[in-house]
């Protein structure tokens, strides 16, 4: 039969070799092969094409037709297999199950690098990468939310390696939190390509309702939200018509000759959840099951935390610092005129390049802002620059099809191994329109590698005056963000010394990665009891470079109330011996605190101990999360170490405080030992000693005298 009237062109590869013309799957996505009967064969072909045209002529198919059609051929000619005992008979249309996923939220997608794919080095393009991530993700917070989602934010993305033609790009997006009025999604790589397994469309799909921009409750909330996965979205309110959501990111690439799997970049998108007619949607909690999920989970909140901050951060930073010192002391001779290497591009939005919100698909954006950023690079260096960070996607409103963007790059700022990138994209509905909207905004970090691959040292830049020395300045401070983050926030402690100079640029990161190590250390699930005294058990895990104890007991206080007395450092000395003094040095916000705290001397030591300590409190953000607060060293210029005194230091310390009932609570006290006191620690864990459990009984009592203490309870900070 040939290819005219009535006949079905099937996407996918033909056995040309056999000559069977059978197509590769069925109507529907079954993924059985229909028997090879030549009288089988030719009656599936006439009823999927009659069945097709019916499809697309909106024709209703009747369920028992369909049913039959996709699962009644299968096996004709054969005969039916006797069950063996215990055996349940197959449902019509049932596959092979795949692995359940201990998070529902959970989707996967395996993407072939083509040629199409690829530059003219033949390496994966960032901007298809990009659509990838973001498809991926929107289908995760769909999943959850149940409902059309938009994009509210992506943290940045660093780019760790490249991905070559034949190469197998691998994501795993999941929610990995849910909050009153957002959710947090991750995509993580995926260790091996996913099961295929068909999704059937519902016959009828819910109506997709439209996106407004101009919602004023969705244009009143405070925090600049970002391209992440998929939409366009300007700013989201908690109290507004949408819901948040927040999205992890995490791609690895495979190898498929040599089965090297390696991670190519990591994320975290926010998403706002949208209901008929732009109403509020309460997003369901999400439940970790894995210990893994379990960290995802408990940290999300500091994410979502630094993310709001990020903007006063870098405002705080350009306040602090001298608006010449960049410009006076770096040597202009020789720079490049920033105007240079200014691209300005527009594109005209078709349909292929929406979403299905009719909006212009935030993953295309994301690709023309990194074509001409990628252009605007190598007008500085004269060569072919690659993409190293992306910061923060800046959405401020959506643009539909028919729309033309106008894209700007230039680059603000080149420093001696990279060069930051300035982006904006702006969208006007009609050719002679002079009303433009800006849209969305971002930075790239590129370098440009040498033959053996390592970053080459750029020429400098010549800002333009005005905005140009300001652009100059704000990636400065940008730079020094992302060195501090890279500093601080890492799963790596054994790189990062123990006490991080303190200043206002990375306080935000300092206080997230202090939060976020103690939620990790309480997450471990190797944690083996050693002893046991009374009510008060101690716990010890023994990893590779450090021991790390736990010491627990349940008091009869509310737990807000021994939160409020256990984060007040000026008040440790009253139950812990070995404290002698407290000085509040800092006060950075209600939550966060600088102590300098000075301790009894230690054994073989002939003068005491001082440390300079961050201690971060945090509230439970849910039901079941407990009072946290962390302590971790960090350096201060105006607290040198003194003669007088041994500096020490603590890495990961801190208490955790859960909520048994109104009046009860349970108090755990986690640390992590340094060398300094590890021979104090083992003879505790050893029962050679019990001075660790007549401390924290010593906590008890203090915790317990001072419940109703009201002046205590107006100390709360």
């Amino acid at each position: 039969m040939g290819a005219g009237e009535g006949s079905v062109v099937w996407e996918g590869c033909q056995d040309v070799g056999t000559g069977c013309d059978n197509p590769p799957h069925t109507l529907l996505g079954h993924s059985h092969p229909v028997s090879a009967h030549p009288a089988v064969t030719r009656a599936t072909l006439l009823l999927s094409r009659c069945l097709l045209k019916m499809v697309k002529g909106n024709i209703i198919v009747p369920e028992d037709i369909l049913s039959f059609c996709c699962n009644g051929l299968q096996g004709s000619t054969s005969a039916p297999r006797a069950r063996e005992p215990g055996e349940q008979e197959e449902a019509p249309g049932a596959m092979a199950s795949a692995p359940a996923a201990h998070n529902p939220t959970e989707v996967q997608m395996s993407q072939l690098v083509q040629p199409c794919h690829t530059n003219h080095r033949g390496e994966l393009s960032t901007g298809q990468l990009l659509k990838w991530i973001d498809t991926a993700a929107c289908l995760s917070a769909e999943r959850h939310a149940g409902c059309p989602c938009v994009t509210a934010s992506m943290d940045d993305i660093y780019f760790e390696h490249t991905i070559s033609v034949g190469q197998v790009v691998n994501i795993k997006a999941k929610v990995n939190r849910a909050f009153n009025s957002s959710m947090e999604v991750g995509v993580c790589p995926c260790p091996c390509p996913p099961c295929c397994v068909p999704v059937a469309k519902s016959p009828n799909p819910p109506t997709i309702p439209s996106f407004n921009p101009m919602c004023p409750s969705f244009l009143a909330g405070s925090g600049s939200l970002m391209v992440g996965c998929g939409f366009l979205v300007s700013r989201a309110s908690s109290q507004g018509c949408c819901a948040l959501s927040q999205v992890g990111i995490q791609v690895s690439y495979e190898d498929l000759c040599s089965g090297k799997h390696c991670s190519i970049c990591k994320a975290y998108a926010t998403f706002v959840a949208q209901g008929p007619m732009g109403s509020k949607v309460r997003l369901e909690p999400v439940i970790p099951q894995t210990e893994e999920e379990k960290i995802e989970y408990s940290i999300a909140a500091e994410r979502r935390r630094m993310r709001l901050v990020h903007k006063d951060t870098l405002k705080d930073l350009l306040t602090s610092s001298p608006q010449e010192t960049e410009l006076e002391t770096r040597d202009g001779s020789g720079a490049v005129p920033a105007e240079r290497t200014r691209v300005e591009s527009v594109e005209l939005v078709l349909p292929p390049h929406a979403n299905h919100l009719g909006n212009t698909f935030g993953g295309q954006i994301m690709a023309w802002m990194e074509n001409v950023a990628t252009i605007a690079a190598s007008r500085l260096c004269h060569a072919y620059p690659t993409l190293r960070a992306i910061e923060m996607f800046h959405f401020r409103g959506p643009s539909q099809v028919g729309d033309r963007l106008v894209l700007k790059a230039i680059v603000n700022n080149a420093f001696k191994n990279s060069m930051e990138v300035g982006v904006s994209a702006e969208a006007y509905g009609q050719e002679m329109s002079v009303s433009r909207r800006h849209i969305n905004s971002a930075f790239m970090t590129f370098v440009v590698l040498d033959q053996q691959g390592q970053p080459r040292t750029l020429p400098m830049v010549a800002p333009e005056p005005g905005d140009g020395e300001r652009r100059y300045r704000e990636a400065s401070a940008r730079n020094k963000i992302r060195l501090d983050r890279k500093y601080v926030v890492s799963c790596k402690q054994t790189e990062v010394p123990l006490s991080v100079p303190w200043d206002h640029s990375n306080k935000v990161y300092l206080s997230y990665n202090n939060v976020s190590a103690l939620k990790m250390l309480v997450a471990n699930a190797n944690w083996a009891l050693a002893r046991e005294k009374e009510k008060v058990r101690m716990y010890t895990l023994e990893e590779d470079k450090f021991l790390s104890f736990r010491i627990e007991m349940s008091v009869c206080i509310p737990a807000s109330r021994a939160f409020s007395l256990l984060s007040n450092l000026r008040r440790r000395h009253e139950w812990d011996s070995h404290y002698v003094s407290a000085e509040l040095v800092q006060k950075v916000d209600d939550d966060d605190m600088i102590y300098h705290v000075v301790s009894q001397k230690l054994r073989n030591e002939n003068k005491p101990q001082d440390f300079v300590i961050l201690a971060s409190r945090r509230k439970p953000c849910s039901k079941g999360d407990p009072y946290v607060v962390a302590f971790r060293s960090v350096t201060l210029p105006t607290h040198p170490a003194r003669p007088e005194f041994t500096r020490g230091e603590t890495l990961c310390s801190g208490f955790c405080i859960w909520p048994e009932s109104q009046e009860m609570s349970k108090v755990a006290y986690y640390n992590q030992a340094m060398p300094g006191y590890l021979t104090y620690v083992t003879t505790n864990v050893a029962g050679l000693s019990s001075d660790i459990c007549s401390t924290f009984e010593a906590c008890e009592k203090f915790l317990l005298k001072n419940k109703e203490d009201l002046i205590s309870r107006l100390q709360d900070f």
